[in-house]
């Protein structure tokens, strides 16, 4: 269902003429985590590479923004970095914190919290969407029962900054 909304979208996009703002290759390695006492007294149970950009929407339209100082901060470790880049993001399984994503620009400062994504279960229902509501719903019971939190690796939504002109 949501693919058929996002190949909607890309034509809307297409045959309105706009395009999707360019995006900067990013060339240095993941930035990795600094963890507090309460980060170092647990194990991660993955690191997923996410990438970190942010943007600028202006009468010219949307353009990606270089060399923007920002940080993902939880209970358990920060992670700063200078846009754009990748950063190893942990996953603690169902211990997994809320982020506090904050970029910094033209003396603006924007902020916003982010909560964990079970990953693991996305996984297992991905293909769900082929056989709709029923499918899902099958799906999701099936990945209940072999899957619990505390063994899934969880993760975050799109660590994009959107700054106005």
């Amino acid at each position: 269902m949501i693919k058929k909304f996002a190949a909607f979208g890309l034509g809307l996009a297409v045959l309105s003429g706009c395009s999707a703002p360019q995006t900067s290759a990013i060339t240095s390695p993941p930035v990795n985590p600094v963890y507090n006492s309460a980060g170092k007294a647990l194990t991660p149970n993955k690191l997923i590479k996410n990438e970190i950009r942010t943007f600028e929407n202006g009468s010219g339209g949307r353009t990606e923004l270089v060399g923007v100082p920002c940080k993902i901060s939880t209970s358990l470790y920060t992670i700063d970095v200078v846009t754009p880049a990748f950063a190893n993001v942990p996953s603690f399984a169902d211990k997994t914190p809320d982020a506090t994503f904050t970029c910094v620009y033209n003396d603006e400062t924007k902020s916003r919290v982010q909560k964990p994504i079970n990953l693991t279960e996305l996984e297992k229902t991905k293909g769900s969407e082929f056989f709709g509501v029923i499918g899902v719903v099958v799906a999701a019971a099936v990945a209940d029962a072999a899957t619990k939190d505390e063994d899934s690796v969880f993760t975050y939504s799109l660590f994009v900054m959107n700054f106005r002109d």
